[in-house]
């Protein structure tokens, strides 16, 4: 008994002859030349096959529902999915039921891929969009926290813009760091060095929440010297306290 392999004869193609091959019980003929094959040689030459044809089958717990729709559009979403359109229009449906679903029109899709482009980016698919939105919300924080710095610098920013910048901007900046400080010659500071953290441009701010403030006090108060001894009274002289009472003295009044 015969079967269709659903593969053309390579020989028969060369001509222009569209021959199909069948399997018999003596070997592989193809129908019109009879041309004799086996099978290993025959798909070596990577012949021409027939395009399968497959049913969809209808999903279970689903009915037949007619619907309105253009030729045209008909023809093209025939096109685009030749042997699954019934089941790509199924999942719309049922994801359009879905309150949360957002649906993007062409001409939106088509500007939103022109900046995806200048973003370096692949924007095809919904989480794409949460991708890109998520990237947003982390370029708005950094820019928040920048705003924040020029907020806080921009008192001395306007300080070296009044004094002119260079070196009397430097001595400028060293009065300050001199008033910040106990009264003693502070270094001067150097311009250059504003972006760094406020603790690090002026050393001499005490921050209550860094325990080795209170350590570096503490070793500070030790290591100062006990308060001098009073001297001794001159031979024959009186003490300017010793006319005041003593403990005892009271008890016996």
């Amino acid at each position: 008994m015969s079967k269709h392999t659903g593969i053309y004869c390579p020989a028969c193609d060369r001509q222009g002859i569209d021959s199909l091959i069948i399997n018999e019980q003596k070997g592989m003929f193809c129908q019109v030349n009879k041309h004799q094959w086996e099978y290993q040689t025959l798909m070596a030459r990577k012949p021409r096959m027939q395009q399968m044809v497959m049913a969809e089958k209808q999903p279970p717990n689903t009915i037949a529902q007619p619907m309105w729709i253009y030729p045209s559009d008909l023809a093209t979403l025939q096109s685009k999915f030749p042997v699954n359109l019934q089941t790509t229009l199924c999942a719309l449906f049922h994801a359009l039921v879905d309150d949360d679903t957002v649906l993007l029109e062409g001409q939106y899709a088509r500007e939103l891929a022109d900046l995806s482009k200048e973003l370096n980016m692949t924007i095809t698919k919904g989480r794409d969009i949460v991708g890109l939105a998520k990237a947003y919300i982390e370029v708005k924080k950094s820019l928040d926290e920048a705003r924040m710095q020029q907020k806080v610098l921009e008192p001395v920013l306007k300080l070296i813009g009044a004094l002119g910048g260079g070196q009397q901007a430097t001595n400028g900046l060293g009065a300050l760091g001199a008033l910040l400080g106990t009264g003693s010659q502070q270094p001067a500071i150097d311009p250059d060095s504003l972006a760094l953290p406020p603790q690090t441009q002026f050393p001499q701010i005490i921050d209550p929440d860094d325990p080795e403030y209170y350590h570096q006090q503490q070793q500070a108060t030790s290591n100062q010297l006990p308060p001098p001894r009073p001297k001794p009274l001159p031979a024959g002289a009186v003490s300017p306290i010793a006319h005041i009472a003593k403990p005892q003295d009271l008890s016996r009044r």
